[in-house]
């Protein structure tokens, strides 16, 4: 810009030799909010306001100023260019000219060389640059003001591009409702007083050492900031080694869930930028998990993850638990760190060790006690990596970070894409287990015994059975209320096909739910139908006391000459459904306690889907044997018109 006088006139000149490590003059009544970022040359009088997120980087060499007064609100950003500067009022150069009683309002730009005139307003979102705006201006929101002069005491409408001198003289004056306007605004800026520091560096906002470190990013300059030392170490780290810094919030319920949400964090290479910006989200999320990321650029893939605040920690004083996925190789000799497996066991380093030897990944996966006793799993963060060293380095950062959770260990045939282990390591109560619980492929090709563990010699020989077959065996779980409502959780993804991995996935299913129904299932793979259900576990009862409630027939049986066993279903009932099945209807049946049962309110047994008398029938006396204290009832359905055709009551209680 060219040379136009005094008071402000912008002028053409070259960079001023500065140096970078000069602290900002701050007046003792000046006002600067803790997450304030103040670097370089910068003059702030007496009862100017910084407020919280602001940036007034005077890092190229020429000087700012801020005047008596004057009020910087959130989020502003201010910066000066080094090979041009503005006449200021005491007849000094600066890069930015910052007037008394001016209001720059939130998130407005002002880059240098500008010169704002005493008692101005720049809007919210506005941008001046390379420009002087005369006193008692008011510019509203979304401006853009550049290469002009903007004369004293005229209003510039919101939305309004202003980029010639000719556009710049026919703007309106400003009127007074205007001005009052303004004034509304200006006086709701207000920060709490804990929140306010004095430029001596004492920061009562929380009590928290402050502490001034300087950065090798930004030319030396010093940055204030109440995060620890460790916090600090690791951003400055991850920067000088290219990568970029971001940080991810969450509240108590989705971090349980690994839901996290980003922080607006700079891509910057900036050290002062970063840790300011950190410093703002640990303010904004100070009862919430806070997590540190750091991003390979190149890549475009996470290096670091690290939890540095939880819930009841100070801001920025939290301790910093590193999670480091997939951390490159500065060396690239491929040699391995020494194995440390810090609070995890031997035996699951050990069954780690195993798994990772036969080519399987490691997964892990964490639940609450609710979500636990349905069987919703949640992944904690994938493990890719081969190295046991750092499987168990990422698994014991999950048990940490999930200490009041069940968390389970997983076996995965990356080419089968099947799980092949599944063993609860941690329980709320803290502990864990420390044999094998899950179902081991790998183990169950060796032709050893099979272990029935608390399976009855019924069950383990109708497993048998089912398996010679080709059945494929899993198993479910219900607590009281559910059974009673015939609601089933599955317990795991594992289909065994194996006598061995049937029994260790039904072992580990009812150890993990002692207090609930857990019921055996076959599932034909040809027709994709259930062959039996067999409830191998009731609560209060032991292992070895609990039968079998109900086990469908084989197919082989389905053809209809074998003999009925009507079991405890009336005869007449049972000569009915044989009826009913051979003119095509189907069959179902319902239970209600005496309640529902008044008001007619019946729930379905389900698992009455066979096409025989005999699996009718043995379904049926499992509904019977499972609601001994309710009204059963039978229903036969004509699947063709949807409707009812037949309803006969078949127990009743106390009879």
């Amino acid at each position: 810009m060219g040379s136009r006088g005094a008071n402000g006139t912008v002028i053409d000149r070259k960079s001023l030799a500065s140096d970078q490590s000069v602290r900002p003059a701050i007046h003792p009544t000046a006002q600067v909010h803790p997450f304030a970022n103040v670097v370089g040359q910068v003059t702030i009088a007496a009862g100017a306001r910084v407020g919280p997120g602001t940036s007034v980087r005077a890092d190229r060499g020429a000087a700012f100023h801020i005047g008596a007064g004057a009020s910087v609100e959130d989020g502003a950003l201010i910066h000066g260019l080094a090979d041009g500067c503005v006449l200021g009022d005491d007849g000094q150069d600066y890069a930015v000219w910052i007037g008394e009683s001016a209001t720059v309002s939130h998130l407005a730009l002002i880059h240098g060389p500008a010169y704002i005139g005493s008692d101005c307003f720049i809007g919210f979102r506005s941008t001046v640059f390379n420009a002087r705006v005369g006193d008692g201006c008011i510019v509203m929101m979304h401006v853009l003001i550049q290469d002009v002069e903007i004369p004293s005491g005229r209003y510039v409408p919101s939305g309004s591009t202003i980029l010639t001198q000719e556009q710049a003289d026919a703007l309106p004056v400003a009127r007074e409702r205007d001005r009052e306007f303004v004034r509304q605004l200006a006086g709701l800026d207000h920060w709490p007083e804990g929140a306010i520091a004095n430029p001596t560096g004492n920061w009562p906002a929380n009590g928290s050492a402050v502490q001034d470190y300087r950065s090798e990013g930004s030319g030396g300059s010093v940055v204030t900031t109440t995060l620890s030392a460790e916090l600090v170490q690791q951003v400055r780290q991850l920067l000088a080694q290219g990568y970029q810094v971001s940080a991810e919030y969450a509240d108590a319920r989705r971090f349980r869930a690994n839901a996290w949400t980003s922080c607006a964090l700079p891509r910057s290479a900036y050290e002062s930028d970063v840790l300011t910006a950190l410093e703002g989200c640990l303010r904004d999320h100070a009862g919430e998990y806070v997590r540190v990321i750091g991003i390979d650029p190149a890549v475009k893939k996470r290096v670091y993850e690290s939890v540095v605040h939880r819930p009841g920690d100070k801001v920025g004083q939290g301790t910093v638990t590193s999670a480091k996925a997939s951390q490159p190789s500065s060396n690239g000799n491929g040699s391995k760190a020494p194995t440390s497996n810090g609070a995890v066991g031997g035996d699951l380093a050990t069954q780690v060790r195993q798994l990772l030897a036969q080519g399987y990944q490691i997964g892990t996966e964490h639940a609450d006690p609710r979500r636990f006793r349905a069987n919703a799993w949640t992944s904690c963060k994938p493990i890719d990596s081969t190295s046991e060293s750092q499987v168990l380095s990422l698994l014991q950062g999950c048990l940490a970070d999930h200490a009041g959770d069940y968390v389970r260990l997983i076996g995965i045939d990356k080419r089968a894409k099947k799980r092949v282990f599944e063993s609860v390591i941690q329980r709320p109560d803290g502990s864990g287990t420390k044999a094998v619980t899950g179902a081991s492929a790998a183990a169950a090709s060796n032709g050893a015994a099979v272990a029935t563990g608390g399976i009855s010699a019924e069950v383990a020989a109708q497993i048998r059975q089912l398996v010679g077959r080709g059945c494929k065996i899993t198993a479910e779980f219900a607590d009281v209320r559910r059974f009673r409502a015939n609601a089933w959780t599955t317990c795991g993804s594992v289909q065994a096909t194996s006598e061995r991995e049937a029994i260790a996935s039904l072992s580990a299913c009812m150890a993990d739910h002692a207090t609930a129904y857990v019921r055996l299932v076959a599932v034909e793979p040809g027709s994709k139908r259930r062959a039996a259900e067999i409830i191998v576990q009731r609560p209060g009862v032991q292992a070895a006391n609990n039968a079998v409630s109900f086990s469908a027939p084989a197919a082989a049986s389905t053809n209809g000459s074998a003999p009925v066993s009507a079991g405890n279903v009336p005869a007449a009932v049972a000569q009915q459904i044989q009826k009913l099945l051979s003119q095509g209807y189907r069959i179902g049946a319902e239970y209600a306690d005496a309640r529902r049962f008044r008001a007619n309110a019946w729930t379905s047994c389900g698992g009455l889907e066979g096409s025989s008398a005999n699996q009718v029938l043995a379904a049926l006396t499992a509904c019977l044997a499972n609601n001994p204290t309710s009204y059963v009832r039978v229903i036969g359905i004509d699947p063709t018109a949807k409707k009812r055709v037949y309803e006969e009551v078949v127990q009743r209680p106390g009879r």
